[in-house]
């Protein structure tokens, strides 16, 4: 199954037939490749600079999360989206992504309103990523109501749909089991027709459907290879059930990357990055995180790295490929070192370069 593409993500509706005819051939698509911003820091300028690199280098989007607070409480964390609109006005090629934007901390009639604004500021650059929230403890600590992950996702599937109304018609009305909107005016429109792309972020069957059905992309978050290829295999299922061509979906994946020259060097940042999530699973423990999300259950070392990407270029480059075969098209990576200006620069000139100009 091969579920990538669309105007975000650099191919047009043509490319799109061309690339799923290709893999019916055997042959492979260039991915793209994103960066997280260093959300948490303190300093804007740092969060600027490094967007400002990943551009100038040619990486395709730059991306930040919607949380209001850490799982690691004595880290700052600035607030995604007012920080993503002042890196729309710095910026004019990367796309804009949120990584995602939680359904429950804004009405829907609202966020479908100040993201169209943003993707007028950006000049049709934004990348709409919203999820159901999974966080109890970040909900109860901004006096959020926390309700049961199936009203979550339904609350989440009704947003969907009152963005893309409001998106693309003249005054939008919808009456819903949470949510009603009456003659709700959205202008101006989004730059992005008909509307900009919504990444769907979730593994779970319940929100797997809801991408099937109303998402433009799927965003995954770091799974093995397999793992990703038993969700895709899913969501193919579930598109076909409702009649939905599966290559109308996308597909990405956030993840770690831990590049180095030598062994020893990489060695070295798996374990600073193994110790560092052995405390978030430590808090995420003591908040029943680990209840909703897979990610933040204690694991071994090994199966740590199995789920990240990591090694010298050419060992990236091999498990990317890996990742491209399953369906990812795009490349959502969290650099430990971002803020390093080499490490933006070596990764785009050893891999980035290499998907460039050579197949898969």
């Amino acid at each position: 199954m091969q579920i990538l593409g669309g105007p975000a993500w650099g191919f047009t509706p043509n490319d799109i037939s061309n690339i799923l005819t290709s893999r019916c051939m055997g042959s492979q698509v260039k991915p793209k490749f994103g960066v997280y911003l260093p959300q948490g820091l303190t300093e804007f300028d740092e969060i600027s600079k490094v967007a400002h690199r990943a551009e100038m280098l040619g990486f395709h989007s730059v991306w930040l999360s919607d949380h209001m607070m850490p799982l690691m409480e004595e880290r700052p964390l600035l607030e995604g989206w007012t920080a993503l609109s002042a890196v729309a006005a710095q910026t004019s090629l990367a796309r804009l992504g949120t990584i995602v934007m939680c359904n429950s901390f804004r009405n829907p009639s609202l966020l479908a309103k100040m993201s169209s604004t943003l993707d007028v500021i950006s000049k049709g650059r934004l990348i709409m990523g919203v999820g159901a929230g999974y966080i109890e403890k970040e909900y109860s600590a901004y006096g959020f109501p926390f309700p049961p992950a199936s009203q979550r996702i339904e609350q989440l599937s009704e947003s969907l749909r009152i963005l893309k109304l409001m998106w693309t018609q003249k005054s939008a009305s919808f009456e819903g089991k949470y949510y009603t909107i009456r003659n709700a005016i959205c202008e101006p429109k989004p730059i992005q027709k008909p509307h900009p792309p919504l990444l769907i972020g979730g593994r779970g069957k319940r929100i797997s459907r809801v991408i099937a059905e109303l998402g433009d992309y799927c965003n995954l978050d770091r799974l093995t290879v397999d793992e990703v290829r038993a969700f895709l295999n899913r969501l193919r299922t579930q598109c076909e059930e409702i009649g939905r061509p599966a290559g109308e979906v996308g597909s990405s994946l956030c993840t770690d990357i831990y590049m180095g020259s030598t062994k020893d060097d990489v060695n070295r940042k798996i374990e600073s990055g193994y110790q560092k999530f052995l405390v978030m699973t430590e808090h995420a423990k003591n908040d029943n995180i680990g209840l909703y999300e897979d990610r933040f259950r204690p694991c071994s070392k090994d199966e740590y790295v199995r789920r990240r990407i990591h090694g010298t270029s050419s060992e990236c480059i091999d498990q990317i490929a890996q990742y491209i075969s399953s369906g990812i098209g795009l490349f959502i990576l969290v650099f430990q070192d971002v803020t390093e200006p080499d490490a933006l620069r070596e990764f785009h000139e050893r891999v980035v370069t290499y998907f460039r100009e050579n197949e898969a």
